[in-house]
């Protein structure tokens, strides 16, 4: 894990509920190939709390750099949106230039919301490669200085019909997974050319100077 700034090989993802939560009876909560997908009954939210684990020291871990993102942020045919709520415990927080999401920025917290209806199937299972569909539906945040100890966030669905699920992993996604567009072209993420989703800073300018926003790359990374 050199790459965020730890000496082990590897650790343990624990995710923790910290409210009561609704299962559906249908649907299980599951990874879909590099992502966690959490089903959230409508009208309902959880809050969650996820954080890593030494399993040789038996200690909850501090990462010194990383990112989390958040995937399929959409809404159902009826009209319930989904949402994250996220403790502002990141230094930025990165949508794409023509993203669907909503973001409500708070003192103690960040709110993003789907608004563009989702559709079955559709759903992200890679890290490396989106479409532009799935760039519109991403946040990704950026650990402060301090590192991250646990992250705290809820997840949730307005009423209406029909169960939603929302995605996460610890991956820069929108940093670094190019966009593969319907003609078959290939786009790296902060390609600026038309079509292409590329990231925005915090909603406002676009991605260019890495080290201006405390992005490390290569080498930089495992020191």
């Amino acid at each position: 894990m050199s790459n965020v700034g730890l000496p082990m090989a590897r650790a343990e993802l624990r995710l923790h509920a910290y409210t009561p939560y609704v299962p559906n009876p249908d649907r299980s909560n599951r990874l879909n190939g590099e992502w966690a997908s959490i089903v959230v009954e409508p009208g309902t939210w959880v809050g969650l709390v996820a954080n890593f684990w030494d399993p040789v020291a038996r200690r909850n871990l501090t990462v010194p750099r990383g990112y989390l993102s958040f995937s399929d942020m959409d809404a159902a045919i009826a009209g319930q949106k989904e949402f994250v709520t996220v403790a502002n415990f990141f230094l930025n927080y990165y949508v794409g230039n023509s993203t669907t999401v909503q973001v409500e920025e708070h003192t103690y917290s960040t709110t993003f919301w789907g608004q563009e209806r989702g559709f079955k199937g559709t759903s992200p299972h890679k890290g490396t490669i989106f479409t532009p569909a799935q760039k519109r539906e991403t946040t990704t945040l950026q650990f402060g200085p301090e590192g991250l100890q646990a992250a705290v966030f809820k997840f949730g669905s307005m009423g209406g019909p029909g169960p939603r699920s929302i995605q996460f992993a610890f991956q820069a996604t929108l940093l670094c997974t190019r966009t593969q567009m319907p003609d078959g072209r290939m786009f790296t993420a902060t390609d600026m050319s038309p079509g292409n989703i590329f990231p925005r800073a915090n909603g406002n300018n676009p991605v260019k100077n890495f080290k201006q926003l405390e992005i490390c790359t290569g080498d930089d990374c495992r020191k």
